[in-house]
């Protein structure tokens, strides 16, 4: 991750697995839901610290290496399931089709 200042990593960590984990008990989940809406919303706030700092390099590699999940997951748990990766990129889709 980025060098966010004033971020205690071990509480970020948690964080996501606890956003991860409560997505992947609602899924099944239409994206364009209010519900699924709300997990986009609170993903883009719990991404913001990340995304302060990030180039558009660095948002595209860790785009890139969340899409490839499945070649790593196995020696390197994730904060979250592959099926919440595809979940909320779908969120973001339907949105920006919304738009």
């Amino acid at each position: 991750m980025a060098d966010v200042p004033n971020l205690d990593p071990g509480a970020y960590n948690a964080r996501w697995h606890d956003l991860g984990s409560r997505i992947a008990k609602a899924l099944p989940l239409d994206p364009a839901s209010p519900a699924a809406q709300a997990y986009l919303d609170e993903w883009q706030a719990l991404l913001a610290p990340f995304t302060a700092v990030a180039t558009p390099e660095m948002m595209a590699g860790a785009t890139s290496l969340y899409d490839r999940m499945g070649e790593w997951q196995a020696d390197q748990p994730s904060p979250f399931p592959a099926n919440v990766w595809t979940f909320i990129k779908a969120a973001g889709e339907a949105r920006g089709a919304a738009a």
